[in-house]
């Protein structure tokens, strides 16, 4: 039986975009909500569209979750490219296909270092 870990997350600004580390599953739309709130606050601050989403070490949530995130990514006119860091091929490969079924800029990577300079690199973006 697999245990459900807690949703947690943390936003910080960063030199060039927003970071999100996430961590656990978020089951209620509140949870969701606050953390979009947060992101949105961060870009305001940071004077930046780009977002990095630490998703390595969170749970696959229900699919209304998992739809709630892509309407709002999709959506905002405060994010312009999300660059996915996931924890498995198959969570990268679903997050690249729902990004191009959706036509929104975000790209999953498995490493870091390689999402950061996708993110940077290709905004024209100084990030460190």
């Amino acid at each position: 039986m697999n245990s459900v870990a807690p949703f947690r997350y943390t936003v910080a600004v960063r030199s060039g975009y927003v970071f999100v580390w996430q961590s656990g599953l978020a089951t209620v739309a509140e949870e969701l909500r606050q953390l979009q709130r947060e992101v949105e606050a961060a870009l305001a601050e940071a004077g930046t569209r780009n977002v990095l989403f630490d998703n390595r070490e969170t749970q696959a949530p229900d699919e209304w979750i998992r739809a709630m995130m892509w309407t709002w990514l999709s959506s905002t006119p405060l994010i312009r490219r999300v660059a996915m860091v996931q924890g498995t091929v198959r969570a990268q490969r679903r997050a690249n296909r729902t990004a191009e079924l959706n036509r929104v800029l975000v790209q999953a990577f498995m490493d870091y270092d390689e999402a950061v300079g996708w993110l940077c690199r290709d905004a024209g973006t100084v990030c460190e």
